[in-house]
């Protein structure tokens, strides 16, 4: 079931911190406020890291991109994101 609050957490070449940040932010946040990753061209393994992650957390939600586009631009990916899917609030992380 949709909540009213996203979370979007924006995601460059993070590997080394991005399981951490993850769960944890999974357990402060699961129970009022859906989460997603917008994954902006990582080169350094992070887009696996998200992959076991998928499979650990299927209530998580992803965008994949295929290069990097910018902090801003992945920021207007989770907002078009929350737009598209109805959120009524939307959280940044960085």
């Amino acid at each position: 079931m949709k909540k009213d609050y996203l979370i979007i957490i924006p995601v460059f070449n993070e590997r080394d911190v991005l399981r951490e940040v993850a769960i944890s932010t999974i357990q402060e946040c699961r129970n009022y406020a859906d989460i997603l990753f917008v994954n902006d061209g990582s080169t350094d393994g992070s887009t696996e890291v998200l992959e076991e992650l998928k499979l650990e957390y299927p209530f998580l939600n992803f965008i994949h991109k295929k290069k990097n586009e910018g902090y801003g631009a992945s920021l207007i990916s989770g907002f078009n994101y929350g737009i598209y899917f109805g959120y009524k609030f939307w959280i940044t992380m960085d």
